[in-house]
This record gives C-alpha cells, sequence and structure tokens, in this order.
C-alpha cells in the first residue's frame, strides 16, 4: 500500500512516468522493500472451501484447508489442517456465506498448489501460493523466522534458495557472507496477518489501489543454523583487527546431484557447502514406525561443512576477479565458473561429499570422557600412531583454488601483502600443526625408549630368575633320584621279612587247607573226565572204521534214509559233538590249574 501510494504521488502534482518509477524504485530499493528473489517449494495438494462475505463496508474470507505436500525425495506425506477464522456476526453475510459455501462445495476439488518462497532485501520472507489454473494467488507473510533476533537474521539479504527435503529446506543469503539454514515448517495456529482491518481506516484513494491482501501465514521458518563464509583472502589489517570489510551479494545454486549440498559463488570465488542435518531428517523419516519417536528424533548436534573452492580476491584492495556464470556438469559430474577476467574455470566435482574429508567434529570430546579411567600412556600405545599424526597433520580448513585478475600486475606492496598473507597461513596453520606433530613423535619416542630400558630390565630380571629355577629344578631332581632308590631298598627288605615271617608259621592256615583240598577233588574229576575223553576217543575211532566200510558198501549199494530219520541222527550227532567239547574243553582247564601237559 505504501508503494501504491508513493507510485500514485500527491493530488495536483505532474510527474513523469519515468523519473517516478526510477526515484521510487530507488528509495524502495534502498529501504529493502523489493523482492531479491525466490524459489520454488515441492508442491502440495489442496482441498478448500472458500467462502467470501460480501458487504458494502468490510470483506472476510473463512478458509478451511487441508495441505499434503508432494515431496520428490522422501516417499513421505505430511498433513496439516488450518483453523478457520472467525466470521462477522452479521445475519446477512451469513446467509450468504452458507449458499455460496453450498456452491463452491459442488465445483471444488483437489488441486495441486506450488508455495512460492519470496524473499526481500530486509530478510522478510513472504510465500505466494499458485497453481496452473489459479487466478488469484495469496500472498502470506512476512512469515515468523525462529527464534526470533534483533536484527531479522540479517538486513541485507540478496539470495535464497529451497532445497527439496522434507520438511523443505530453506538457506538464505545476505552480502556479508553469512547464509541461514532453516527448515520450512508449517504453523498449527495460522495467525491473521490480512491488511484489510488496516486498510479499511485509510482513505478511499489509497483503498482503491490496495488491492492485494495478505492471508494467515500457514507457515514458519525455524533457522538450525548459521553459516559465515570468508569473502577472499583476509588482509594482514583484517586478520589482527578480526574484523570483516568486504561485502558482495552472494548466488546460491543447488546441486541436483546431492540434495545435502548447495554452492555459493559471489565477486571473491565459489564456496560449496553441505548440509549434515538432512541425513538426519531422512534417516528419521525412513525409520521402522514401529520404534519410539523419541528415542529417534534428530538432534541436530553437528555443524555444516563449508569448502573455500575457488577464490578470486586475495588482495584487499586489488580487483576483484568476479564470478559471472556458475554451471554444473553431470555426466562426468563437475562444474564450470566464468571469471569477469574471461578465464574459464572447470573442476571435477566429487558426487558424495563424505568422500572428501572425515571431518572429526566431536571425536575430541566423546574420547576424554571414554579414556579418563585409562592412563595416558596406556591411551598413547593403544592407539594407532600413524593416525594420531594424520589427525594432528589434518587440518578444518580448506585452501582454495587462487584464480586472481591476470590483466593487471600487481604491485610490489600487493604482492608483498599477499606473500604475508600466505606466509601467516602457513605460520598459523601448518607450521603450529607439524610442531605439535614433532611434540608428539618426541614424547612417543622419549616414552618408547623408556618402555625398551624398561623391558631390557625386566628381560635381566627374567633370566636371573630362570637361572635358579633351574638350579633349584637340578637339585629336586637328585634329591628325587635319592628317594626313589631309599623307597625301592626298602620295599625289597619288607618283601624278604614278609616271606621269611610267613615261612616259619608253624601250621598253614584254613583257608589254605581248604585249596589244596579243592585241589585233590578237581584232580580226582580230571582223572575221570580223561577216562570218558579216552572212551569216547575209541568210540570214535570204531565208529570212523564203521562208516568206512559202510561208504564202501554205499558206493556198491545205494541206500538213503528218510528225511526224518537224517534230521533226528544229525541231532544227535551234533549233542554228542557238543558233549564231547564240553569235556574236552573241561580237561583242558583242568590241566591249565593243575600244571599237567
Amino acid at each position: 500500500a505504501a508503494a501504491a501510494a508513493a507510485a500514485q504521488g500527491s493530488p495536483g502534482a505532474a510527474v513523469a512516468p519515468g523519473a517516478g518509477i526510477s526515484a521510487k524504485l530507488a528509495y524502495l530499493n534502498s529501504l529493502g522493500d523489493t523482492a531479491v528473489d525466490f524459489d520454488i517449494a515441492p508442491p502440495r495438494v489442496v482441498s478448500s472451501t472458500v467462502s467470501a462475505t460480501m458487504s458494502t463496508t468490510s470483506a472476510t474470507a473463512t478458509t478451511a484447508t487441508t495441505t499434503m505436500f508432494l515431496s520428490t525425495t522422501v516417499p513421505a506425506v505430511t498433513t496439516a489442517a488450518t483453523k478457520p477464522a472467525p466470521t462477522t456476526p452479521n445475519e446477512g453475510g451469513a446467509l450468504m456465506n452458507d449458499s455460496l459455501l453450498a456452491q463452491k462445495n459442488k465445483n471444488d476439488a483437489a488441486k495441486v498448489e506450488w508455495p512460492i518462497v519470496i524473499l526481500r532485501g530486509d530478510g522478510n520472507v513472504y510465500v505466494l501460493c499458485a497453481g496452473i489454473d489459479t487466478n488469484r494467488p495469496k500472498l502470506q507473510g512476512p512469515i515468523s523466522i525462529q527464534p526470533q533476533v534483533d536484527d531479522n537474521y540479517g538486513l541485507d539479504s540478496c539470495s535464497l534458495i529451497v532445497i527439496p527435503t522434507l520438511p523443505p529446506t530453506v538457506i538464505i543469503a545476505e552480502s556479508t557472507g553469512k547464509t541461514h539454514h532453516a527448515l520450512f515448517l508449517e504453523e498449527e495456529c495460522p495467525l491473521d496477518r490480512s491488511l484489510t482491518q488496516q486498510q479499511q481506516q485509510q482513505p478511499a484513494s489509497i483503498q482503491e489501489l490496495a488491492n492485494l491482501t495478505l492471508y494467515p501465514c500457514e507457515w514458519y521458518l525455524h533457522v538450525l543454523e548459521t553459516v559465515e563464509l570468508e569473502l577472499g583472502l583476509p588482509g594482514v589489517q583484517e586478520a589482527k583487527e578480526a574484523t570483516k570489510t568486504y561485502t558482495c551479494p552472494l548466488h546460491l545454486k543447488r546441486d541436483p546431484l546431492n540434495d545435502a549440498r548447495y554452492f555459493v559463488y559471489h565477486n571473491a570465488g565459489l564456496h560449496a557447502i553441505t548440509l549434515d542435518f538432512t541425513r538426519q531428517l531422512h534417516e528419521f523419516v525412513q525409520g521402522d514406525g514401529g520404534e519410539d519417536l523419541t528415542e529417534r528424533y534428530p538432534l541436530f548436534n553437528t555443524h555444516s561443512r563449508a569448502e573455500y573452492v575457488v577464490c578470486t580476491k586475495a588482495l584487499q584492495n586489488a580487483n576483484t576477479n568476479a564470478v559471472l556464470g556458475f554451471t554444473l556438469l553431470q555426466s562426468p559430474s563437475g562444474l564450470v565458473l566464468l571469471l569477469a577476467s574471461g578465464q574459464v574455470v572447470s573442476l571435477d566435482l566429487i558426487t558424495d561429499h563424505s568422500l572428501i574429508r572425515n571431518w572429526p567434529l566431536t571425536a575430541s570430546g566423546n574420547n576424554k570422557s571414554s579414556n579418563n579411567s585409562e592412563s595416558p600412556v596406556k591411551n598413547m600405545l593403544k592407539d594407532s600412531f600413524q593416525k594420531r599424526i594424520q589427525m594432528i597433520l589434518k587440518t578444518g580448513l580448506t585452501q582454495p583454488i587462487l584464480k586472481l585478475d591476470q590483466t593487471t600486475e600487481p604491485s610490489p606492496q600487493e604482492s608483498f601483502e599477499l606473500l604475508t598473507q600466505m606466509t601467516r597461513m602457513l605460520r598459523d596453520h601448518y607450521f603450529v600443526r607439524h610442531e605439535k606433530a614433532r611434540q608428539e613423535i618426541e614424547k612417543r619416542v622419549h616414552v618408547l625408549k623408556l618402555l625398551k630400558q624398561q623391558q631390557l630390565a625386566d628381560i635381566e630380571e627374567l633370566q636371573a630368575e630362570k637361572l635358579k629355577i633351574r638350579e633349584t629344578a637340578e637339585r629336586l631332581a637328585e634329591t628325587y633320584e635319592d628317594l626313589c632308590d631309599k623307597q625301592n631298598a626298602l620295599f625289597k627288605r619288607a618283601q624278604e621279612a614278609v616271606r621269611l615271617a610267613t615261612l616259619r608259621l608253624p601250621k598253614g592256615s584254613y583257608s589254605e587247607k581248604k585249596f589244596a583240598e579243592m585241589i585233590d577233588k578237581i584232580h580226582q574229576s580230571v582223572k575221570v573226565l580223561q577216562k570218558n575223553v579216552d572212551q569216547v576217543k575209541q568210540k570214535i575211532s570204531t565208529q570212523q572204521v564203521q562208516l568206512e566200510s559202510r561208504k564202501k558198501n554205499v558206493k556198491e549199494k545205494s541206500f538213503t534214509l528218510p528225511a526224518k530219520q537224517e534230521e533226528i541222527i544229525k541231532q544227535i550227532i551234533g549233542e554228542m559233538y557238543t558233549q564231547i567239547n564240553g569235556n574236552v574243553n573241561d580237561v583242558k582247564k583242568i590241566n591249565n590249574i593243575l600244571n599237567i601237559t
């Protein structure tokens, strides 16, 4: 409305159209009231029922909107419902609202809208919701930015991009070199930010021109972090005072190959910034729904990483070799820069940002807390010495590729200043680390020497202990042999004493008599069995003679027995054979007992 009033001018004044427009634009630009950049957020599906109250003095809108974000990167849907605004207590207006609602419900259907995020120079952010068939888009804003700060996250904003995460990530850049990373979240209770009440209090001429209504904000921004970029190499005076004097507009470019990375190009070069919280958001959305959500909330405890890729401003007063154009290549992945001096810089690009550098952000603190209970020497010897030296020499800074303007030669003072900067950088960031690595190596060598001396002393003690143990073992072996000889001699003497005592007994014992009687009985039975065996042998011999004679007779005359008789005879012979074999075995056993051959 203020811009429209300025465009209208005072009554009766003759103003040239071209001069009036340029003066107003310059005035608005100086106040930061013009839009400097915009980007399109992921689309959403909207099913809305709108009713408007028509009256001669006021116009209010009641909306009941259900939105569903359509994300191109994460297969998930977020739904939110905005509460209807209270209507005016006008009966005629209420009846007209009811009729309009009944008519609209027949024709309204779900449609796709794209939230267009608009950035103004003073840091305010607006959202314009528009679809393909939208006649009059809804403008919302300025949307709230949380947490609130005094400068509204910069009064000199220059660029904005939206990264299609879930929820979307909005990047806002300032000319001072700061970029703010914020999440584009939905409001649970949208606030009325409409200017209709304010327009009623304005003069009629202004109301006629102010035909744009600001609707209640459905979103708000929650800033997670702010990254401060280095615009060119700092001069000697800037390094001493720790202040930044150079500012320039920043231009943002999203990486189509990696949603967690974007690029910032400006008059002082090119930066590549990697977002770490996008990975945590992706893991939270893709997590199993059965788990406890409170245990999987992203903590956002890690910081984003900024890499200075190309630097085009090394001296404070030198001409800047600004980046005029920037594009990304996909196959193979790379980037191309067009500089003001006419140079074209092409660099290879690593698709996965985790392969660029392993950033030790929280490792040192965790190691301190986990190794408090152990001694420093054990911690030193337990860790890999090579990895420790690599971690000491690894710097958290990245040195850009220097591309200066080659059309003009730098003055000796500028060259000296550049040499001083390089020397200071080497002294502050590299020589200190090398000195620390040297001290670490010396400390390691000293500890190893002490351990070697201790081990040599332990070896000498072990050798002396070994000799003592060997002498003790030899002495114990001799003592054992002497004791074995004495024990054998005593055992033989005991056996001889028992034998002599047994021989001098007057009579044998009762058990010996019983054993002798039993032996006599066995001897008698053996004789009887021997006689029986002899008789059996004679019978066998006579039977063999008879069988031979019968065989001869059988050859001459064949005689066959019935099968039953033959089987009975076989059984009788088998029993006799078994009985004879048992008698023979008994005789053999008795002979063995009596030692009879």
